[in-house]
């Protein structure tokens, strides 16, 4: 990322680091919109719009789990993580047969709408990921600087 002084990065980020960050949110929001112009020409469209939307908001959630800040912040993600997990797990646990029923699956898969829309949701939760986990562990430190250590004499 920035440069390294003595173990320790300098801050802020140099602008070659800068230009990366802004150039892959550029790219990313045309990926998004992108994703938007395809939800709308795929048959009914105001399903589709909701589901990018759904996985956008989804993959914010989880970047925000995955890049805490601080301390309590991880403290308190780990927690959230723990009841989302054991929630989707039992879930999951509840609908197994469901979702290995070969029959329906296949006939699901077979409507390149369907797939349409899987891979719309996708994408839009794999980019609004990114967006939240590259802001929060990258342009958050390039705005601050690293907090002094403390020193303990006795």
């Amino acid at each position: 990322m920035g440069n390294q002084t003595n173990g320790q990065e300098s801050w802020p980020i140099d602008k070659v680091d800068r230009f990366k960050l802004i150039s892959g949110y550029v790219l990313g929001v045309l990926a998004y919109a992108a994703c938007f112009f395809i939800a709308a020409q795929i048959p009914v469209w105001w399903l589709n719009i909701p589901i990018c939307l759904f996985g956008g908001i989804l993959g914010w959630c989880i970047g925000m789990l995955v890049s805490p800040l601080n301390p309590e912040e991880r403290r308190e993600f780990t927690d959230y993580g723990k009841a989302v997990s054991a929630f989707v797990g039992g879930f999951v646990i509840a609908k197994f047969d469901f979702a290995y029923a070969g029959a329906t699956t296949k006939v699901l898969l077979a409507d390149p709408t369907n797939v349409g829309r899987l891979l719309l949701f996708g994408t839009s939760l794999c980019l609004g990921f990114q967006f939240t986990f590259v802001g929060r562990r990258y342009f958050r430190k390039s705005e601050q600087p690293p907090e002094a250590e403390e020193t303990t004499v006795i």
